[in-house]
């Protein structure tokens, strides 16, 4: 299960990259409009066998599906403009700020010491933006910001809604990439449809791997090995991601962080590491915690 665990981290670790290449060979939205139909056609096919979805999925399918679209274009946008070691780094802060999130909303005090994982964080970023001087800064940086907020809203949120009553995962699912892929279809339209016809077959493979592997293959594996060990536990496996991210940008894209980026990116690493083992002992120590099971839009 362990292993499982870290092969997702890892290939989500990678999809930053795989984004990255192949928005060389085809527009964002085409990127996304095709990879959220095959992930959606997937999910769909399986939730055949899963009964009935119901109105309660129907709805928030719909509504969180809408807002999964609006984060992976920030994403997907986002690693265009920056580096792919720093977009999987500076994703990873919603990891610690979903539980603030949470917990402000329950009015609940975490402990000190997450705060201070997560001041660090941030100094962590500091130094990683600020690597070669706050003068080369990217846009996809400050966009891979906004981008860490919208998810942290996005599973603060869906968090509260799962306390409430369970959705049968793969029927919820099915509907939310099906509601993105028809968001990215209206939008992007007849262009989605002029790029289709002009894709290599290494764009396809590409997309593939992002629909099948990182989506699809990855969520299964997921709630699989989430029901034989502990959410903490998946978590702090799956939290390895930016890791994964930083090594494949470096070792198979041939990026470079400089001394000071990669002091920054082990801060960022390290910071959320801590961050999450904090809150899991904090959510086993407190029965009523808010949590979400670790979901992935990458």
């Amino acid at each position: 299960m362990d292993a499982a665990l870290l092969a997702i981290a890892i290939v989500w670790g990678s999809s930053y990259l795989t984004v990255q290449d192949l928005d060389r060979a085809m527009p964002v939205l085409t990127l996304l409009a095709l990879r959220f139909t095959l992930a959606g056609g997937g999910l769909g096919v399986l939730a055949l066998r899963r009964g009935r979805v119901s109105r309660r999925e129907w709805r928030l399918g719909v509504l969180y599906g809408l807002g999964q679209a609006v984060i992976l274009y920030l994403e997907a946008w986002g690693v265009t403009r920056t580096s792919a070691a720093h977009a999987g780094l500076l994703i990873s802060l919603a990891i610690v700020w979903t539980p603030l999130y949470e917990n402000a909303a329950l009015r609940r005090w975490l402990p000190a010491r997450f705060y201070l994982a997560t001041g660090s964080a941030l100094g962590g970023v500091a130094l990683l933006v600020g690597a070669n001087g706050w003068s080369h800064a990217t846009v996809g940086d400050g966009i891979f910001l906004v981008a860490a907020l919208a998810r942290t809203v996005y599973f603060g949120s869906l968090g509260h809604v799962l306390a409430r009553a369970p959705l049968e995962p793969v029927r919820f699912n099915a509907v939310a990439c099906s509601t993105s892929a028809l968001a990215y279809w209206s939008v992007g339209g007849v262009g989605v449809v002029h790029s289709v016809g002009h894709l290599s077959v290494g764009s396809w493979v590409g997309l593939l791997y992002l629909a099948g592997i990182s989506t699809v293959v990855a969520f299964l594996i997921q709630t699989w090995a989430i029901q034989r060990t502990s959410a903490a536990r998946a978590s702090l496996l799956m939290g390895t991601e930016p890791v994964w991210s930083t090594l494949v940008a470096t070792v198979v894209g041939g990026e470079s962080l400089g001394l000071v980026g990669v002091a920054g990116a082990m801060v960022v690493v390290g910071s959320t590491w801590w961050g999450q083992r904090i809150e899991a002992a904090f959510r086993r120590d407190t029965p009523t915690s808010v949590s979400v099971t670790d979901h992935h839009t990458s």
